[in-house]
């Protein structure tokens, strides 16, 4: 048993090690001499901004790369894990962690969705976890328009946490993903009460949330007016 679980913790740190090699901040510097990390006003070194600063191209292959770093060792391993459900929701959501708090980059890293993706790729059809988070994003940003990004990643992926704990039916596959998602509500939860969510249904009208930071002040002014009455 002790032999056992030393060999499901190293495969554990080769998937964190696997995700932790930020692609879209190495490619882009390898082949254009361009750091989007740098470059972008949220420092994030991920697919997107790879897409924005350094080309279609160089971006498709970095998508392509954190993507596999996730799929890649989670269709390797998972099998070793089956019997182990603890142990397998720590390989799923490793890769991501490792993403997230690279040790390459200062425990700092990318905010996870392609990793994410890429993780969950690895374990369909076995489980249709990655059916559900495409389709929150669909929802969200057809359906229900949520607006910016960071605030409709933030209700994917507390809807795919949710909803990966209730239907689920593998304990590995339900620890794994609730794992991923609150790596990834961490990393977007980073200075959100400061920016406002809108929010449209179809073409319907359009409805502004305040940020925290705004009702906070708000309620300071209401405040101070009552006071003056």
């Amino acid at each position: 048993m002790f032999r056992i679980s030393w060999a499901l913790a190293g495969g554990v740190l080769l998937a964190f090690l696997s995700g932790s090699v930020l692609y879209s901040s190495l490619i882009p510097k390898a082949l254009c001499r361009k750091d989007p990390a740098r470059m972008s006003p949220d420092g994030n070194p991920g697919a997107f901004n790879a897409f924005r600063y350094a080309g279609k191209a160089v971006g498709a292959l970095c998508l392509f790369c954190d993507i596999a770093k996730g799929t890649v060792p989670v269709m390797l391993l998972a099998p070793f894990f089956r019997n182990h459900p603890v142990w397998l929701g720590a390989l799923i959501a490793a890769p991501v962690a490792g993403h997230v708090f690279s040790p390459f980059a200062g425990m700092h890293g990318g905010k996870g969705i392609a990793v994410s993706f890429g993780v969950l790729l690895a374990l369909f059809p076995q489980s249709y976890a990655l059916a559900w988070l495409a389709g929150l994003y669909i929802l969200f940003s057809l359906a229900v328009r949520v607006a910016p990004n960071q605030w409709r990643s933030v209700l994917t992926f507390f809807c795919f946490g949710a909803l990966a704990l209730w239907l689920e039916p593998s304990a590995g596959v339900r620890i794994g993903a609730a794992l991923i998602s609150l790596l990834v509500l961490y990393r977007h939860c980073i200075g959100i009460s400061q920016v406002p969510m809108e929010v449209r249904l179809f073409r319907g009208r359009r409805h502004l949330l305040p940020s925290a930071s705004q009702g906070l002040a708000r309620r300071r002014e209401a405040l101070k007016g009552s006071r003056r009455d």
